[in-house]
């Protein structure tokens, strides 16, 4: 192997190999990062949406959140005031969690990271709440209102008010804690149940309504005077509700009659069914029970040491189940709940990749290194082969087909083909900007949550860590500084080892243009102003950080737009006079596809960004 050769191969190498090593020292920086010190907190609720994502939720504003089934939680809190005592999602992103103390509902689109307020029109605390898909759900109030959402909870209908209005306003809200909605549950978009507590003399009566037209009207049934809490059918006609003090009723007629089920004298939590046969129930001291059959008989799974005193429970499977505690504790089962694993959420696990794709990456660099340098290794040989005499004719057509444009329909398909290699290198040097950022975040001890990408081309790093102001300036120059130097290397390898062959080195000039003169002129030119195009960017952020006005940022940056015009000239001119010089009409359809694309990205700039793709 050649020195040139080598150069080649261990840039590859480098390459290839950067992406992965960047991805594990931001998993270690955010298993580091979220570490939590042992503390009392309580764990209030669990929640699996498929094998793969799940969620708890507690007090002081804890989150947990997986998404590998469990092997590995990362810890969020939202506000250390607050305490989630129900979590449901109705798919990876679309969520919704219950605050105890204010009785408000928050709403995540991004698979828990981010959450926002939904209930702040609702007059009453809301104390349950259940959703059947991301657009339609239902909640109850402590004011003995049931109220519907059919946008996400965005909006929410009062379907049913069982109060008085002349007592909605003259009684305080804390009043009904004694007689309220206590849980909700719908089976599909028609039938649903929720579960009325009355304990005072206003409301003596335990109620379970019952509605089969999607809560535009509902009847009532009573039932049993005890305390209850959860309310859990697992078809359209057999139904239990669990409580306090051994309290534990079912229904095999949709809620008409219940009769009460003697199972235990210790107070139920949680009630969980996987499907028609195979349900959970769980208590104080250590209560759990099982059945295989619907309900008709339980095996006592109960822990006689009292070391597990689950609160919620939730199975993935008919083997794999979650069970959480009052304090920072949760146990796994692989048995259906016969035998439980301690699970410290809290545990730091510094070399866990948090998605398992890594090992793709890792796979993929193996795969990559091992065939490059068998490529070099055997270059004189493959160069002869049979199959480099076809990859060179592909080249040769692909070329003839982009440079020949003697017809309309030439003309065309030319400018189609520039404007995809525009917008693609576009796509990717933003996603390297944001990756830049996050690079940038993890040497100052930081480290990036996720990057979203519009599938315009632009994007939006979440970094988190303590920085100073000197080390804020530099992360977000490290973004445009990202997009230089990839471009920089790129244009360098095209031109030194590719100059001869027209595609490829047609490739390097659209590489100039998109990532280091289209840089460097959004930059330096286009962030001149107070109240740029495309809204605040890192300019901006920098102009505030420093106390300057933006322009004298983009001052800093004109003698470099300008080295770029001149370098850029003569790397055009090259190209002209090696490849282009009797194809001036084809400088003519480069122009025009590159004032089309400044069209449509001056279109994308003015537009909503609709962020639609996630790296974690």
């Amino acid at each position: 192997m050649g020195k040139r050769g080598f150069v080649l191969l261990s840039l590859l190498i480098l390459v290839s190999s950067l992406f992965t090593i960047f991805y594990f020292v931001n998993s270690y920086c955010r298993a580091y990062n979220n570490h939590i010190e042992t503390q009392f907190y309580e764990l209030h609720d669990i929640y699996f949406f498929n094998s793969s994502h799940g969620w708890i939720v507690g007090s002081s504003g804890h989150i947990f959140i997986t998404r590998n089934g469990g092997e590995f939680w990362e810890k969020y809190q939202i506000n250390a005031l607050q305490s989630f005592i129900q979590v449901q999602f109705a798919s990876d992103q679309n969520g919704w969690i219950l605050e105890r103390n204010s009785g408000e509902i928050y709403k995540s689109k991004d698979g828990g990271l981010n959450w926002n307020l939904q209930t702040e029109d609702v007059p009453f605390e809301v104390t349950s709440f259940y959703f059947i898909n991301v657009t339609t759900g239902w909640a109850t109030t402590s004011s003995g209102l049931i109220l519907k959402t059919i946008n996400g909870g965005n909006q929410w209908n009062i379907q049913l008010n069982i109060t008085p209005s002349r007592m909605l306003k003259m009684v305080p809200p804390i009043y009904f804690n004694m007689s309220i909605f206590k849980s909700i549950y719908f089976m599909n978009e028609s039938q649903g149940w929720a579960l009325y507590q009355g304990n005072t003399s206003l409301n003596p009566t335990n109620l379970v309504f019952r509605t089969d037209n999607s809560g535009n009207s509902w009847v009532n049934y009573s039932i049993p005077s005890q305390l209850y809490r959860k309310i859990l059918f697992v078809d359209q006609f057999n139904g239990w509700i669990i409580g306090d003090h051994g309290a534990f009723i079912f229904t095999n007629d949709s809620g008409i009659t219940w009769n009460k089920f003697n199972l235990t004298d210790a107070s139920l939590f949680d009630l969980h069914f996987l499907n028609e046969s195979h349900g959970w129930v769980c208590g104080t001291f250590g209560t759990l029970f099982y059945t295989q059959n619907g309900g008709k008989n339980w095996i006592d799974l109960s822990d006689p040491s009292n070391t597990r005193n689950f609160k919620a429970i939730f199975f993935q499977n008919e083997s794999k189940g979650w069970g959480i505690s009052w304090t920072h504790t949760s146990f796994v089962s692989f048995d259906g709940g016969y035998a439980w694993y301690l699970v410290r959420l809290d545990q730091i696990d510094p070399f866990y990749f948090n998605n398992s794709w890594i090992w793709v990456l890792l796979a993929s660099d193996t795969i990559f290194i091992i065939l490059s340098t068998y490529l070099i290794l055997n270059y004189n040989k493959i160069k002869r082969s049979r199959i480099m005499e076809r990859l060179r004719t592909i080249l040769s057509d692909a070329s003839n087909t982009l440079f020949t444009v003697e017809t309309k329909t030439q003309m065309v398909i030319s400018c189609i083909f520039i404007l995809c290699l525009i917008f693609g290198f576009n796509f990717l040097f933003s996603l390297i900007h944001e990756y830049g950022h996050g690079f940038s975040a993890i040497l100052h001890g930081g480290y990036y949550e996720y990057i979203e990408m519009d599938l315009t081309g632009y994007g939006r790093v979440y970094i988190s860590g303590t920085f100073t102001s000197f080390e804020r300036v530099l992360i977000y120059f490290a973004g445009f500084l990202s997009e230089l130097i990839v471009a920089t290397v790129l244009i360098c390898i095209l031109f030194l080892y590719f100059r001869r062959s027209k595609l490829l080195s047609f490739m390097s000039i659209i590489i100039y243009l998109v990532g280091i003169l289209g840089v460097f002129f959004y930059y330096g030119i286009i962030q001149m102003s107070p109240n740029p195009i495309g809204g605040t960017s890192d300019i901006f952020r920098i102009s505030g950080i420093l106390h300057v006005p933006p322009f004298v940022i983009c001052l800093f940056l004109i003698p470099f737009f300008i080295l770029a015009l001149y370098l850029g000239g003569k790397l055009v001119l090259y190209f002209y006079r090696m490849h282009l010089d009797s194809k001036k009409p084809f400088l003519i359809v480069l122009l025009v596809g590159i004032l089309i694309s400044l069209g449509i990205v001056g279109i994308f700039i003015t537009l909503p960004k609709n962020y639609g793709i996630i790296f974690y």
